[in-house]
Formats: structure tokens, sequence, C-alpha cells
């Protein structure tokens, strides 16, 4: 457990947070508004929300630091362009990256940093590296990075020894996203968000 002087104050959504169990328990497709906290307004970007518009939309949940992060959601478009004759314009898909998958967003600077011990990479080499992310944005994929991944492997890092203070390498942490990655306040959250802009759900 990090020393009480390095933990890192839990956001305070509105209504508190009993989100996990009580949106994932509903069917797919069917998340109540109620069951999503209000978070306050402009403290984060909410655009990915806002451009939610294509025929088919789907959301991607990711928890595994692998090359699937963008191979499974590229297969899945290939097959709608190719496969099914949907347009470029007509298919939105939204990455999360929550659980083990976080440190896919971040850029080389931050991946050695935290990586040289072996805290979250094995070997410390990259599954999916900036150049494929950078790729897969092209083709019109929004990332999302669960923030409160972020905070509890700061205060790991930081318990770890050797990383400076959770906060402090929270910050970095943030600072340290790939560009165009938006931080949400719980994958949890931003999926049932997602599904109330009519995305399709897809565990990857």
């Amino acid at each position: 457990m990090p020393d009480s002087s390095q933990s890192i104050p839990r956001r305070r959504f509105l209504g508190g947070v009993a989100l996990t169990g009580a949106v994932l328990a509903l069917p797919v497709g069917v998340v109540s508004a109620a069951a999503v906290p209000a978070v306050a307004a402009g403290a984060w970007d909410d655009h990915w929300l806002k451009q939610l518009k294509a025929r088919h939309r789907v959301i991607f949940d990711c928890q595994t630091l692998s090359g699937d992060l963008v191979g499974y959601p590229g297969r899945y478009l290939d097959a709608m362009l190719d496969g099914y004759g949907a347009k470029p314009g007509d298919v939105q898909i939204v990455i999360g990256l929550s659980g083990k998958a976080w440190p896919a967003a971040l850029d080389d600077q931050r991946w050695q940093k935290y990586s040289a011990a072996g805290r979250f990479a094995g070997n410390g080499s990259r599954p999916v590296d900036a150049a494929a992310i950078a790729a897969f944005q092209k083709r019109g994929a929004t990332f999302l990075v669960c923030d409160d991944a972020l905070l509890q492997a700061s205060q790991d890092l930081a318990a770890a020894g050797g990383a400076g203070e959770a906060a402090t390498i929270h910050t970095d942490l943030r600072a340290g996203l790939l560009p165009a990655i938006v931080a949400v306040p719980a994958m949890s959250a931003a999926i049932a968000l997602a599904q109330q802009h009519h995305c399709a759900y897809i565990a990857a």
C-alpha cells in the first residue's frame, strides 16, 4: 500500500461512483442515464462524444497490453469497408485503454522511463508503438485512456520506489500521453456514455 502522504485523492463525481457494477450489470446498449454520475462541465474533454454521428459506431474496451489494441479494431474496420461496403465516413471507432492497456497511450519518453524496471512491459518492448496508433488515428479511430488506471498506476509506481511521489508521477503520465489521446475520468463511465450515443460495445 502506498504511503498516505503519496496517495492521490479520488475525484468526486456528483452522486458518487458505484459505476462499474451499476453500468455493466445492464444489458449492452441499455444504459440508464441515472447510472452515470454527472461530471463538472468543462472538467474533461468530451469532444469525442459530440463527434459520434456516423452510421456505424463502436467502442472497443481494451484492458490488455498487446498488438490487438489496433489489430482487432483494424480487422473490424476492414470488414466493414471491404466486406459490408460501408464508406469510411460511415464508421467510427473508439478504443478505450484501461486495466493493463493504459501504457499504450504513453509517448516513447515515458514508456522508456516507466518500463525500465519492467513495471508494465516485461522486456520493455512496445507491442503497439506510437506510429501504429497514429496510423490508426488517421483512419478515424479515437483513443481514450482511463484516468483511474493512471491514478492506480501512479500509486503502484510510487509504492515500488524510485519513480517519485504518486501525484508527481500522475502529472507526468498525463503530460506524456500521445497526441490526440483523450483522458477520461473512468472507462466504465466513458463506455456508458458511448452507448448512450448509440455505440456498439466490443470487449477487446
